[in-house]
């Protein structure tokens, strides 16, 4: 996501995900450093986990695996 595709990623591909039953949805925002996570239940998006800055995540549909959401981040440096 990006401050540009935000409003279009929320309003017009969620609806149109849910619609084809796509079974999660990660929205990943690089400039506020969040994870949202939904799973689709029964034709509506449910938030299963919000996240932040560095926090380790297991989180469906990846619980196998657990991310360190720091390393998604730019350094503000670069």
């Amino acid at each position: 996501m990006s401050p540009g595709t935000e409003q279009n990623d929320r309003i017009v591909k969620m609806p149109v995900y849910a619609k084809y039953g796509v079974a999660h949805l990660w929205l990943l925002d690089p400039l506020q450093h969040t994870l949202e996570v939904f799973k689709l239940e029964e034709g509506r998006w449910t938030v299963i986990g919000l996240f932040k800055e560095s926090d380790r995540v297991k989180v469906a549909p990846f619980t196998e695996t657990t991310l360190n959401l720091g390393d998604f981040w730019l350094d503000d440096a670069q």
